[in-house]
C-alpha cells in the first residue's frame, strides 16, 4: 500500500492546505454521488475546515479595544465611588459619616489610582474591593450612604469587562495552530485516499478510476512523488472512451 502519510509530510503546511482543498474540490466536481458522502471524505472536509481556520487565526484587535474600553469604564466607576465616599466622610450627619468612613476603608485600601501595575492586577484589586462592598455586613452602610446606584454601576462595568476578557480567552483557547493540526490533516488525507483506492478496486468502473486518477493528480501538482502504484486497471492513464461528463477537471 502506498504511504500517502509519508508523502504529505514532505510538503509545507500551506501546500498541505492547498492539497486538501483541491482533493475536496475534485471530489465535489465528480459525477459520482457516493463519493461525496463517504465516511472518510466527510471526515476530510471537517478536518480541512479546522486546518484552514487555523492558518488564518482570528483578529483580536476589536476585542482588545473593547476590553480596554470596559476596563476604563470600570476604573471610572471605581473612582466615582472613591471620590464620593471620601467627601461623604465629612458629612455633618454622624451616621452617614461613620458609614462612609467604614466603606472608604475598603475602597481606599490600595489608594486612589493604580498607575504602575499591570491591568490584570488592577482588575484583581477591583474584584476584591467589589466583593467586600457587596458583603452582607456592609449592606447597611451602603444603604445609609445611598451608594447602591454607584455600586451597581461599578459591579456592572466589572462584569462586562470580565465577560469580554473571557470571550477573548475562549477564542484563543479554541484556536489551535495549524502545526498542531498537521498530523491530523495528514491522516485525514491518507485515510480518504486509501478508501478511494479501495472503492475503485471494488467497483472496477471507469468513473471511479477517473476520479481516483484525478485525485492522485492533485499530489503531482504538489510535487509529491506517488512512486510505483497499482491501479484497479493496472493502467496509470485515464481510460479512453470517456465523455466529458465522466472526466473530472484537473
Amino acid at each position: 500500500m502506498t504511504n500517502y502519510l509519508s508523502k504529505t509530510s514532505r510538503i509545507s503546511i500551506e501546500s498541505l492546505d492547498t492539497l486538501g482543498q483541491r482533493i475536496i474540490d475534485t471530489v465535489n466536481s465528480s459525477v459520482i454521488a457516493e463519493a461525496k458522502i463517504s465516511k472518510y471524505f466527510i471526515q476530510l472536509i471537517e478536518v480541512n475546515n479546522r486546518f484552514r481556520q487555523a492558518l488564518t487565526p482570528p483578529d483580536y484587535k476589536e476585542l482588545t479595544v473593547d476590553i480596554g474600553a470596559k476596563q476604563n469604564q470600570c476604573e471610572d466607576a471605581y473612582l466615582d465611588i472613591y471620590d464620593y465616599l471620601k467627601g461623604l466622610q465629612k458629612s455633618p450627619d454622624a451616621e452617614i459619616s461613620i458609614a462612609a468612613t467604614k466603606l472608604f476603608g475598603i475602597v481606599g485600601m490600595y489608594g486612589r489610582k493604580y498607575l504602575h501595575i499591570k491591568a490584570a492586577d488592577r482588575i484583581s484589586r477591583y474584584s476584591r474591593i467589589l466583593t467586600e462592598l457587596q458583603k452582607e455586613e456592609n449592606s447597611a452602610a451602603v444603604s445609609i450612604t445611598m451608594l447602591t446606584t454607584k455600586l451597581t454601576a461599578f459591579a456592572t462595568s466589572f462584569q462586562e469587562h470580565e465577560i469580554a476578557f473571557r470571550e477573548r480567552g475562549n477564542i484563543r483557547k479554541a484556536n489551535k495552530s495549524a502545526s498542531s493540526l498537521r498530523a491530523e490533516m495528514e491522516e485525514a488525507v491518507k485515510l480518504y485516499l486509501e478508501d478511494l483506492q479501495w472503492q475503485t478496486r471494488k467497483t472496477d468502473t471507469e468513473k471511479w478510476r477517473v476520479l481516483c486518477s484525478n485525485v492522485e493528480a492533485r499530489f503531482d501538482e504538489m510535487n509529491v512523488s506517488r512512486g510505483q502504484r497499482k491501479t484497479a486497471s493496472n493502467n496509470s492513464t485515464v481510460p479512453s472512451g470517456l465523455t466529458s461528463a465522466d472526466t473530472l477537471p484537473a
